[in-house]
């Protein structure tokens, strides 16, 4: 997903909703449920924020057509957790990992509560996935489980 160089933004954001509804109805025939996600600077030229995302999905305008909060992709590009009470309403997956190296919630102690004051805020009701990299998945897995958990506890104790 990258704009060409010289291509107009605005022409290929809407080009993008086009291609983006023919996809949901697609998707919808076989009950699948497309989750747009951003991505971050370094990856990608287009939707680099959950902003931008949400943008997109609005415009679309479909029920088979929702949006993804990567909280690994946000914290990256250093957007407000604001931008997924924004987008509550459309907001139907999240994926979260550490900031410097994508690593399990604990491995670095990057603290999340903010993002899940959000997702709370929002009434996100879904899975929290994690996306990140371990290479001691025995020791890792057990303290991401005891970590997020324990910001999670804080966040719905409050």
């Amino acid at each position: 997903r990258r704009i060409p160089n010289g291509y107009d933004t605005q022409k290929a954001q809407a080009d993008f909703v086009v291609l983006c509804r023919k996809l949901a109805t697609l998707a919808d025939k076989y009950g699948i449920m497309i989750a747009l996600e951003s991505l971050e600077a370094v990856e990608t030229n287009f939707l680099i924020t959950l902003k931008s995302a949400a943008e997109v999905v609005r415009a679309v305008n479909h029920p088979a057509f929702k949006l993804n909060a990567d909280i690994f992709h946000m914290m990256r590009e250093g957007e407000s957790a604001q931008s997924i009470v924004d987008a509550g309403d459309i907001l139907v997956y999240c994926e979260i990992a550490e900031k410097q190296i994508r690593s399990l919630p604990g491995v670095q102690g990057d603290d999340f509560k903010p993002y899940l004051r959000a997702l709370r805020k929002a009434n996100y009701k879904g899975y929290i996935f994690i996306e990140g990299n371990t290479n001691d998945p025995g020791k890792d897995i057990p303290l991401s489980f005891k970590y997020l958990t324990r910001q999670l506890e804080e966040v719905y104790s409050e």
